[in-house]
Parts: structure tokens; sequence; C-alpha cells
């Protein structure tokens, strides 16, 4: 069971999703505003935080990047009223796992809290010498599968695929092939199947400023952002053809980063 921070300034719904998350047996706490957030998700690293974007003090935008840096295996997942694609894709790019039109509906909310808590107790935080993402204990598959890591990471620009059900540890392995490789660059996740059609290019590949509508700035994509790094691409079979087009006609063998892609099953 998870330990879980809910960032709600609404009382009513703030309980509402403590009796929820209590009936499943996970343990959750109460900030109503940044401030307390922040300061709770310091004190405890809470395992999952549920973050309402409409907060008295702060944009609850902001608290996402500041608790991943508290906590980088804590899992976000965004309460929204706010039906926007842009602050979607916002609230992905910033870090945040998913994001829930309110009112939520409580399947859907048990079975993402369920699979993000999984995922959490697969991974180990870092500790300060660059120890292994990954308990590997001594059973021989995990021995195998530590050792064909460790061959692959003396290849990092060779295309990487993942196979396992949701929840399997997948994202644990390609950060754990990231550290092997030692690159000079950032470990990038994106899930295309989650970002709206027409803004794909914009992520992938990002814009330049007055390039649309409503483009104000200068944006880098997350293939830029991967360079000399590690590019993870969540959900690749399901991603849409278009995205899946357009990256591999950009990408080539001699770019100077690695690709992971990852294939779910339920």
């Amino acid at each position: 069971m998870a330990l879980c921070l809910i960032v709600e300034d609404d009382p009513r719904e703030g309980n509402q999703l403590r009796l929820t998350l209590g009936s499943e047996g996970h343990e959750a706490m109460i900030a109503d505003d940044g401030q307390s957030a922040m300061a709770m998700a310091t004190q405890f690293k809470p395992e999952l935080v549920l973050l309402d974007l409409g907060l008295p003090d702060v944009q609850g935008m902001s608290l996402i990047p500041e608790i991943l840096k508290l906590s980088p295996l804590t899992r976000i997942i965004v309460l929204s009223g706010a039906d926007c694609v842009r602050t979607v894709v916002a609230a992905l790019r910033a870090g945040a796992r998913h994001y829930l039109l309110k009112p939520w509906d409580r399947d859907e909310l048990l079975l993402i809290v369920d699979r993000e808590a999984r995922a959490v107790n697969l991974a180990e935080t870092t500790t300060r010498d660059g120890a292994s993402f990954c308990f590997w204990g001594a059973y021989p598959s995990m021995v195998a599968l530590k050792a064909y890591l460790e061959r692959l990471a003396s290849s990092p620009l060779t295309p990487v695929l993942i196979q396992g059900e949701t929840g399997s540890g997948k994202e644990v392995l390609a950060r754990e092939l990231h550290r092997l490789t030692r690159p000079g660059g950032a470990f990038v996740a994106v899930n295309c199947a989650a970002i709206p059609s027409e803004l794909l290019e914009s992520e992938l590949f990002g814009h330049e400023r007055g390039a649309f509508t409503g483009a104000d700035s200068r944006r880098r994509g997350v293939v830029e952002l991967a360079r000399d790094g590690t590019l993870f691409w969540m959900r690749w079979l399901s991603s849409p053809r278009t995205c899946k087009a357009s990256f591999s006609g950009s990408w080539k063998p001699d770019h100077s980063s690695g690709l992971a892609m990852s294939r779910s099953s339920m």
C-alpha cells in the first residue's frame, strides 16, 4: 500500500479522496495549499501525490517539478476541472504521470493509483554513489537480465524494446540502462499515447516563437532534450502512426542519444 499526499483546497473533495484511497488500504494525508504540500512532501516523501492545480497560494503546476526534485520516484497524478489540451500537455511535460478530469471516476482513479504504487515499489531511490535503481537479488532470471543490460550498455546507440505488463518495471529497467551507459545527457520519458495528435510534432521536435497561434516562446522538443542521454518512449506500439512515422524519420543511428521503447500489456 502507498503513502499518498492529497493536495486539494476543497475540504469536501479532499476528504472524499482520502476515504476512497483508504478503502483500498492506502494511507493518505491532505494539504490544502502549496506551502503545506511542500512541507509534507519534504518531511514524508510520499510515494504518490494527487494534485489539484487550482490552489489558493500557488499555481499547482509549479509544484510538480519541485516535488520531483525532492523525490524523483514520486508519482504525481493531476486532478483538475480544466479540460484544456495545453494544460494537460504542460502537466505531463512537467512530470505528472496522469491527468484526470473532475469529477473523477472512482474505479479509474483506484486502478491508476494501484499501478503507480506498484511501479514505485519496484524502484529504489538512487544513492549518492550512483547505485542501481533495481533490486536484483540472486534469482537466476534476474542475474541473467542484469548481465544482458550490461551488454546492451556497451552499445548505447542501439534502440531497445522493453515489453511487460503495466507496473512490471519497464521504466525502472530503462533508467538502469541509462545509468549503466553513463551518458552526458538526461533521461527523458515521453508517452505519445497521452499527447493530443495536434500537438505531437511540437512535443517531439519543439517549435520556434510565432510558429503557430499561441506559440509565444521557443520550446525545445523531447528529442532535443534527450540528446546525449536516453529517450524513453512509453507505450510505443499504441502510439499514433503519425507520431511513430515522424519520429522514425528524424532519428538516425548516429545521433548521440539512446532510445528505449516500451510495450505494455494488460
